[in-house]
C-alpha cells in the first residue's frame, strides 16, 4: 500500500510511471526528481520489492516511518508548485 501511495503522490507531483517501468526504475526516477527525498524513496522502493518478491519480508515499522517522511516531503513540494500549476491552466 505504501509504495502505491508514494506512486500516487508522485503522479500528483508530476512524475508518472512509464508503462513498462519496474518499481525500482520508478523509485529511481522519483528520487532523482526529489533529491532531498531520494534516500527514503529508494528505501521504500527496496522494501516494496523485497515484500513482493522475496521470502524475507521487511519490518513494517521501518516502512511506516520512512513513508511518513516521504509523504510529508512530497505533499510539501506539491503545495509549493500548486500556485504555478494553476496559473498555467488559466
Amino acid at each position: 500500500q505504501i509504495f502505491g501511495r508514494m506512486t500516487t503522490l508522485g503522479r500528483i507531483a508530476g512524475v508518472t510511471p512509464a508503462h513498462a517501468q519496474t518499481a525500482s526504475e520508478y523509485g529511481a526516477t522519483l528520487g532523482a526528481r526529489f533529491p532531498d527525498q531520494q534516500p527514503e524513496i529508494e528505501a521504500i522502493t527496496e522494501l516494496y520489492v523485497r515484500e513482493r518478491w522475496s521470502p524475507d519480508a521487511p519490518e513494517p515499522s521501518t516502512l511506516t516511518e520512512r513513508w511518513q517522511r516521504v509523504r510529508d516531503g512530497l505533499v510539501r513540494r506539491i503545495g509549493e508548485s500548486l500556485p504555478a500549476r494553476l496559473r498555467r491552466r488559466k
